[in-house]
């Protein structure tokens, strides 16, 4: 009884120190001259575990629904990214590289807003309020920058966990 205790807490140990941990990486907001076409978020994964994104959804900012769980799995794994963006053709010509998807519709306020990012049972993944007033980077606000975590184990409400990247 005793090696069989030992072990489950030995394997519930493992289970629960292996984390997955999706977060908002990277969003660009306003680009110079081209309104809405070239947007993109850039999710990560900061966990030590694959994840599946099947029946996530984002409930704000954008409107983006990930295909439902028994269909072509999407799935991140560890220290990976996935892009979404506004129109893929128009981000593979600006960046020379496809998205991994296009979102279905909206785009992201050049004046900040929230992004929500929900799991399959509704329950909130990650989300991030930002804005284009300091204390937020102010490169990003239509000078050809993106809002870029600087630490994905921050708290990507926070101005200061953010840079810019070109």
């Amino acid at each position: 009884m005793r090696r069989l205790l030992t072990t489950l807490a030995a394997f519930l140990l493992v289970a629960f120190s292996a984390k997955a941990q999706i977060v908002i990486n990277e969003i660009m907001y306003n680009i110079p001259g081209n309104g809405e076409a070239q947007e993109y978020i850039e999710l990560y994964n900061a966990g030590t575990m694959p994840v599946v994104l099947n029946d996530y959804a984002f409930t704000e900012g954008i409107t983006y629904s990930f295909p439902a769980v028994g269909t072509t799995p999407v799935n991140i794994a560890p220290g990976a990214y996935y892009v979404l963006a506004a129109d893929s053709a128009a981000f593979a010509a600006a960046f020379g590289i496809s998205p991994d998807v296009e979102w279905t519709s909206g785009g992201l306020s050049n004046s900040g807003e929230d992004i929500v990012l929900v799991d399959a049972a509704g329950a909130t993944v990650d989300s991030v309020d930002y804005d284009d007033v300091a204390p937020w980077p102010a490169a990003a606000d239509g000078d050809g920058n993106s809002l870029q975590l600087c630490d994905p184990n921050t708290d990507n409400n926070l101005p200061a966990s953010w840079g810019t990247s070109n």
